[in-house]
C-alpha cells in the first residue's frame, strides 16, 4: 500500500505510514507544488492514498470520484501535536483492514472512523 502525506501532515507520521507501505510527503516530493490540484496530481502520480487534514479533497464538485485513490481525513483538533496526531493513526491503522481505505473516503477523528463512500474504479 502507498500513502501520500499532504504538506499539512506532519512529517513525523511518515513512520507511521510506513510500516504500512510506502510513503511520500508532499514536501518530498520533486516536483513542488502545494495546490490541493498539485497534491492530487502528486498522490495519483505515486499510485497512493491521500493523507490530509483538508476537507476539500471531499468535495466531489472539485475532486470527483476517479481524482484520487482513496482518501484519509485526518479530522483532529487545532491543538493537536504531532505525537498526538501520530498516536490517532497509529491506533487507527492498527484496527483499520487497509483494502477498506482503497477508493474509500475515510474520515478519522479522535474517537470515530467514518468510511463516506467508495470512489468507482
Amino acid at each position: 500500500m502507498r500513502f501520500f502525506l499532504d504538506a499539512n501532515i506532519p512529517l513525523s507520521l511518515k513512520v507511521a505510514f510506513r510500516v504500512h507501505g510506502e510513503v511520500m510527503h508532499a514536501n518530498d516530493d520533486p516536483r513542488g507544488g502545494r495546490t490541493d490540484q498539485d497534491i492530487a496530481r502528486g498522490a495519483m502520480e505515486f499510485g497512493a492514498i491521500l493523507v490530509t487534514r483538508d476537507l476539500e479533497f471531499a468535495n466531489p464538485k472539485l475532486f470527483p470520484v476517479g481524482a484520487h485513490l482513496g482518501l484519509i481525513i485526518l479530522r483532529v483538533p487545532h491543538f493537536y501535536v504531532a505525537s498526538q496526531i501520530a498516536a490517532l493513526v497509529q491506533r487507527f491503522l492498527s484496527k483499520a483492514p487497509l483494502s477498506d481505505l482503497e477508493g474509500a473516503i475515510t474520515v478519522v477523528e479522535p474517537g470515530r472512523v467514518r468510511r463516506l463512500r467508495r470512489s468507482q474504479r
